[in-house]
């Protein structure tokens, strides 16, 4: 009966390990019920995994973080969180501000080669390459 078990027991924690893996991707997988908002895995993805101004993957250890419309969210960089939060701001009728000439010059835009974003060179992050000077959104793309 011994010689049995330790042929046998390998397989049947295989199959254990198996059954496990099985069962936790089924629940994952699962419907959310009615109770549960619509919302509320788009925020969780949102503080998770991606930043919602640009759709970068952003962990909890280097993001920044921002309370809009009563979720937190994580940005790759503080140009996205203040874009998101202009966006979502409550006065957000209210007439725009004008800027200084100077202010206006410094708004060129460029594109960020590494997530797609549109970045501000007066944001202090670039490179040199052979083709000129490259920007980029946060130093973590750079």
């Amino acid at each position: 009966m011994t010689a049995r078990w330790r042929i046998a027991f390998p397989y049947l924690l295989t199959l254990l390990m198996a059954a496990g893996v099985y069962w936790s991707n089924v629940r994952a997988a699962a419907p959310r019920s009615a109770a549960q908002p619509a919302h509320a895995s788009a925020a969780s993805v949102a503080m998770n995994d991606r930043c919602p101004g640009c759709d970068m993957r952003v962990g909890p250890e280097d993001s920044i973080v921002a309370t809009a419309d009563g979720h937190r969210w994580r940005f790759c960089s503080t140009g996205c969180r203040d874009r998101f939060l202009a966006d979502h701001a409550e006065g957000a009728d209210a007439p725009p501000v004008t800027e200084p000439a100077s202010a206006a010059a410094s708004k060129t835009r460029r594109i960020d080669p590494v997530c797609q974003m549109e970045v501000n060179p007066a944001w202090g992050f670039s490179a040199a390459s052979p083709d000129g000077v490259v920007y980029f959104c946060s130093q973590r793309c750079r």
